[in-house]
Formats: C-alpha cells, sequence, structure tokens
C-alpha cells in the first residue's frame, strides 16, 4: 500500500520505517497513526528480523501535531530496543508546559531508563536534555557524530539482519520481565530459555561455526 506521512521497504531482513512530514518535524496525525500502525503489521507479518525507526529531515518527530509541539515523540524513540542519536539531538519532555502527563509510555519507560529522580526531573521541569547527556544517563544507547549517523544505525541493522534473533528475543523478555520478578523468579526464566535455545538452530549453527572458525549463518529458528 502506499502512505502519504511515512516511508516504509522491507528489504532482505531489514524493515525501515521513516516518519515523513519533515515540515512539520515528523509530528503526528491521525493519518500518520493509521499509517505506522499497518506498518507494524506488516513487519509482524514478515520476515524481517529488524526494524529501524527514523524520521526524514532534521528532526525525528515533534510529537502530536498541535501546532508548536513536542515531547511524544521521545517516548516514542525511547521505547525502542536501541536509541541512536546524532550529537546534535535533544530529548524534551514537554508535557509539564502544557498540563499534560507524559503519554506513549512515557511515564513507564522513563523511571526505568533513569530512575525516579531524573524522570521526574524531566518531566516536572522539562529541560532539553541534550544527546550526548541522554547517553551519559543511559536514556538511550549511543550518541555519535551527526555525519555518522546513518552508517551506525545501518551497520546496527545489518548487524541484527544476520544475529540469532531468536535468541535476542528471549533476551529482550527477559529483561523487560525481569521488573515483575524476583531474583529466583528471574533465574527460573533463564533456566526455561536456555534449555529452549538449546535446541535451536541457532545454537548448533552457532556452536558449529565456532568450533569450525567460520561465520555462521543463523536463520532466527
Amino acid at each position: 500500500m502506499s502512505y502519504e506521512t511515512i516511508l516504509f521497504s522491507i528489504d532482505g531482513n531489514i524493515a525501515r520505517l521513516t516518519l515523513n512530514r519533515p515540515d512539520r518535524l515528523n509530528s503526528f496525525t491521525t493519518v500518520m497513526h493509521d499509517e505506522v500502525q499497518d506498518a507494524l503489521r506488516r513487519v509482524g507479518g514478515g520476515a524481517a528480523r529488524v526494524l529501524m525507526l527514523t524520521g526524514a529531515g532534521r528532526g525525528f518527530c515533534a510529537g502530536q501535531d498541535l501546532g508548536d509541539p513536542a515531547g511524544a515523540g521521545a517516548n516514542i524513540a525511547l521505547g525502542c530496543d536501541l536509541v541512536v542519536a546524532a550529537r546534535s539531538a535533544s530529548f524534551v519532555q514537554s508535557f509539564a508546559k502544557l498540563g499534560l502527563v507524559p503519554d506513549s509510555g512515557g511515564t513507564w519507560i522513563l523511571p526505568r531508563l533513569v530512575g525516579n529522580a531524573r524522570a521526574l526531573g524531566m518531566t516536572l521541569l522539562a529541560p532539553k536534555i541534550s544527546a550526548e547527556q541522554a547517553a551519559a544517563w543511559g536514556l538511550i544507547w549511543q550518541c555519535v557524530d551527526d555525519a555518522e549517523l546513518a552508517s551506525s544505525v545501518e551497520a546496527l541493522a545489518q548487524q541484527f539482519a544476520i544475529a540469532p534473533t531468536r535468541g535476542l528475543a528471549a533476551t529482550k523478555a527477559a529483561i523487560y520481565g525481569s521488573w515483575r520478578r524476583s531474583l529466583i523468579e528471574q533465574l527460573d526464566v533463564e533456566r526455561d530459555a536456555q534449555r529452549d535455545l538449546g535446541r535451536s538452530s541457532d545454537y548448533a549453527e552457532g556452536v558449529a561455526a565456532f568450533a569450525a572458525k567460520r561465520a555462521p549463518n543463523f536463520t532466527g529458528r
């Protein structure tokens, strides 16, 4: 299907979704919401093993289109597994200036990334957090020079496209679920996942490749 507000493609194992309203800093409209949802359904039902999410132009996303918007777009980015930001980028939680609360999962994501003190400072005071500060706080994975952003993200996408993605998915599920479990419960989760993955094709391939001193050919199964 054709889209008005996003660009979307699946090339091999990599799905690429670009918010494409650069004149409005890629702020969300009802149409964009619907189109992103449709694209994500296509990712879930296809052969892609990694999704790269980015924005066209000089900003990722300014949030909901309110004329002069900012805020929610940051939480969409922070909901991703790994976030790489250009050094010129910044993150703003501006909801307090509008009498609103952080949305798009912000009240759940922020304290888990940076702790309650910094999450409250970010949301109650609405300061502009630089990409370097965000990386130092653990808010994002990496801050890179602007000129290196595209190549850095592409390298990550290529790495994940050939990775043992079944194991990576289990790792993500274990880490995200750990917040609601005790250590004893988490050890059980690790044991069960390890037992299951130990019977996977990717594990067998990884061992065989290691023994043969060659690059593995993982399939995600």
